[in-house]
Parts: structure tokens; sequence; C-alpha cells
């Protein structure tokens, strides 16, 4: 009886490029249709919706500035009437008009006004106010006394200053907080292109993973079928019994269902990326294979992370995570409403300072407003105190009271979240160095199950062991080369959520954000130093 024999050596780092670029062909994606990871963390970057959104939401900010803006602008008012009044005279009146040689019954009166009015509040609270009147009076029994129809300029000039309420802090205070929540807004976009450049290279390296699992499968089941169709032919030469057929019928079976269940996690990790690249469902399943492959592991990251450095990067991660000066920025708008709003406790006193200037025209025309303002007296002077206490102050107290409130609750969440910054930073830094050792000893892992897979066919050949042992070897080498990509695509990951805890993902650009490729492949820097 001679043993049945398959060769093939396998070794980890030769045959995953030929097997990727078969189970990609075998996948309905073109080899020559790539996608590396700096393309897509930019597709994300550029097209993701949750970034797209970020950035409505920013600009919807900016727009409450100048919406704000709008109470500081300057308002023109311009009115104008024309009346006639009928009044009938008394028999007295027009007994006295009549000896003086007037015959009237009764009183018409024609007048006209035009106004013209300009007000404007000032940031401070001050509020202006400056107008030009021009009224004209045309009376019929003054015109029967000689009296000529009357044109009166009225020039007035209104300054109230706040002194107690109502002033800078509370007038200025929307103004301000529209504008720091459109850098708070800024921040979170920040913070929403960096979650999104992390999801990118996770999804990235997971469809990286995905593939390289199902090319260990379909060599497996390929490694089975051929095994299967020698098996065939020594067991028709009556050379092997046949009951090591249902053996490997068997172990065919379960290395098909593995790579069936590949196909779909394959699938299922393309489109996964695809919409975090913002893709619609048609463009998805053509999505390139990856082109980046998972970074290679230095041997100076068998090396533990300097405890030194990781306190400074994850202090230096608390005053630059963009979720951080997020929330401290809101918490900076809280505060300011607070102090507005105590601000508006107090009782309002206002001095008011005028100047009046008035004109007058005899016998102009009701249009020649020009001459009503042309001459006139010297301008009259006032000095007023306007003084109002709110009983009570039941809705200003209880305002304040709330956004103090408000404040104290925004105070626990960036004490929190800076701890919680500092923890992650240490745990991902610790996570990068744990990764790189796990994919260390998953390649010694792969290269020695590999040796004892080559003993064991010789030894089956020799005839000192059985199918089942070589079969069982073999379940243990693909069970290695599986835990290698799985510890590769960790590494991989590890150092992507790490640059995310530190604040170091992705830089902005002009009006976006990038992040560099040569940061996403290679031990960070900032760990060694």
């Amino acid at each position: 009886m001679r043993a049945c024999s398959v060769p093939w050596r396998l070794h980890f780092g030769l045959w995953r490029p030929i097997l990727l670029c078969a189970t990609l062909s075998g996948c309905g994606a073109s080899v020559a249709q790539t996608i590396t990871l700096e393309q897509a963390i930019a597709g994300a970057l550029a097209s993701n919706a949750n970034i797209l959104v970020a950035r409505s939401q920013l600009a919807a900010t900016e727009a409450t500035i100048q919406q704000q803006r709008g109470a500081f602008d300057t308002t023109l008012s311009v009115d104008g009437s024309r009346s006639r009044a009928v009044v009938p005279l008394r028999a007295s009146d027009q007994a006295a008009l009549a000896a003086a040689g007037v015959n009237l019954q009764a009183q018409q009166s024609d007048a006209a006004q035009a106004r013209v009015a300009l007000n404007h509040t000032f940031p401070n609270g001050m509020q202006a106010g400056l107008s030009a009147t021009h009224n004209h009076l045309l009376d019929n029994t003054q015109t029967a006394g000689g009296v000529p129809a009357q044109s009166t300029g009225v020039i007035a000039f209104q300054l109230r200053v706040p002194l107690m309420r109502n002033g800078a802090l509370a007038t200025g205070a929307p103004l301000r907080a529209a504008q720091m929540e459109a850098e708070a807004s800024r921040h979170e976009l920040a913070q929403i292109a960096s979650q999104t450049a992390l999801g990118a290279a996770l999804a990235y390296w997971d469809y990286l993973g995905k593939l390289e699992r199902l090319a260990i499968a379909r060599s497996g089941e390929q490694r089975g079928e051929g095994l299967l169709e020698e098996l065939r032919k020594l067991v028709a030469a009556d050379e092997v019994p046949r009951a090591e057929l249902q053996l490997a019928q068997a172990s065919l079976t379960e290395r098909r269902s593995a790579r069936i269940g590949a196909e779909q996690s394959v699938l299922e990790a393309r489109r996964n990326l695809g919409r975090l690249l913002g893709l619609p469902a048609a463009e998805m399943m053509t999505l390139g294979a990856p082109e980046t492959r998972f970074p290679q592991v230095p041997a100076e990251s068998n090396a533990p992370p300097k405890a030194a450095s990781v306190l400074q990067l994850a202090a230096r991660a608390v005053q630059a995570r963009p979720d951080m000066l997020a929330l401290l920025k809101r918490r900076d708008v809280a505060r300011l409403r607070m102090e507005a709003a105590r601000h508006q406790e107090k009782p309002q006193l206002d001095l008011v300072l005028g100047a009046t200037r008035n004109g007058l025209a005899e016998g102009a025309r009701p249009w020649d407003a020009g001459a009503s303002f042309s001459g006139g007296a010297a301008p009259g002077l006032s000095v007023g105190l306007n003084y109002q206490l709110v009983l009570g102050g039941n809705t200003a107290e209880g305002t304040t009271r709330l956004l103090a409130e408000s404040v104290t609750a925004l105070d626990i969440r960036s004490r929190e979240l800076g701890y919680a910054v500092e923890s992650a930073v240490e745990t991902a830094a610790w996570a990068v160095n744990r990764a790189a050792l796990q994919v260390t000893e998953a390649e010694k892992a792969v290269a020695t199950y590999a040796s004892s897979l080559d003993n064991e066919r010789i030894k089956r050949r020799m005839g000192i062991a059985t199918l089942i042992e070589v079969l069982n070897v073999e379940d243990r080498y693909n069970a290695a080369l599986l835990a290698a990509v799985q510890a590769r695509q960790g590494y991989a990951s590890a150092i992507a959520q790490f640059r995310y805890e530190a604040a170091l993902l992705v830089t902005p650009t002009g009006d976006g954000y990038q992040a560099r490729l040569q940061d996403l492949v290679q031990l960070p820097a900032e760990m060694r130093n």
C-alpha cells in the first residue's frame, strides 16, 4: 500500500499575494482596479455623509452669526402723511370774523408731515437715534388773521446709555455666543473627520483581512480537492482503503463551507467600506481591491512604549483632541450666557441724553422742506434718568440658575472626557506594542506549523502517520495562517486607533482634512521618542 502524496509547500510570505489576486478574480473584482488606504481615507473625508452633515451644521452656525449681527444693524424709517380737518365755527367766532370782513362758516386745516429717522444699537448696549421731522400747516382762520402757512423742521438726537442692565455683557452676548458656537462646530467637524478617517482605515484593513482569509480558505479547499482526487485514483488502484475517501470528503466539505462563509464576509466588508466612502449601492460591488498591504512589524516594536512619552502624548491629546476643544468651547458659551443672565437680574437704570434743533419757515409751500430746516434757534439740550425694577425677579433668577446647572454639567463632562482621553492614549499605546508582539508570535507559529506539516507528510509517505494526523496538522496550519492575518490586521488597526486617540490621525489642509499614509503603516515614532 502506498501513501498518497500531494506535493506542495507554501510559505506565508510567498503565497499571500498570489492567492489574493486569485481570490479577487473569483469575487468579481478586477485585479487592475485597486484602492490604496490613502485613497480610501481621502474618499471618506470628501464624501462621507457624516462629514457632509457636519459641514452643513457649521454653515448653519455661521449663518446664526450673521443673524445675530442683525441686532446691530442701523434701522432707517421714513413716514409721511397729509390730512385736512374741517371743524364748524361757533356763531360768535363767525361774527368776529365777519366784523373783520371775512365770511367763514368752518375752520379748515391742511397739515402735512414727513419724517426720516435712523436708529442704531451698539454692542456695548448704547442706543442712538437721529430724526428729522418736517411739518406744514395751513389754517384758513389764521390766514384770515394775516398769519401765513407755517412750516417747521425739527432735528432731534437721543442717546440712551445703560448704567446697570442691558450693558455690553447682555447686549453683545448673543453675537459672541454665536461666534463661539461656530468655533465649537469647527472642532466638532474636525472630530468627525478624525472619526471618519479612523472608520475608513479600520474598514479598509477589515476588507483586506477578509480577502486574505478568503485566500486561505480557497487554498485549503483546492488542496482538499487535489487530495480527494488523488485518493480516488489510489482507491481505484487498491493502494489505500476506501475509508480514507470519506475522511478526505468530510475535510473538503468543511473547507468548502469555510470558503463560502469567507466569500460572504468579503462582500460585507466591501459594502462597509463603500458606505464609509459614500458610494451608492451600484458602485460598492465594483470597489477596487486593496493595494496597501498590512504594515510590517519592525524589530524595535518589541520594546514597550516609554512611559514618559506616553504621558506627554496623553497630556497633549487632552489639549488637542477636537472633541475636548468642542466641549470646552460649549462650556464657555454656557458660562457667557449665565453671566449675561446674571447681569439681567440688576435693575434697569438708563441715562438719556438729547439734543433738539427747531426751525421755522412762514409762507413756504408744503413740499419745500429745506426752508423749514435752513433757519432756527440754538439747539435745546435734555438729560434724564430712567429707572425700572422688576419686583420678584423670578424670570431672570430662574434663567441664571438653569444656565448655571448647564455650566456645572459641562464642567463634569469635560473633566471626565479628559480622564477618558488620557486613559485611551495609554491603552492604545500598549495595544500597538502587544499587537506587534502578537504578529511576531503568529508568524512564528505559521513557520512552525508549516515545518510540522511537511514532517507529517513525510511520515505518511513512510507509513508511520495516518491521513487524519496529516489533516489535523494541516487544519492547525490553516488556523495559524488565519491567526496571523488577524494579528496583522490587529496591528494595523491598533496604529490607526492610537493615532486617533492621540489626536495625530488627521491634519487640516485648506478647507478639509487629510491623513498621511506613512503614519498608518509604520510604528508611531511618537512612542519611541
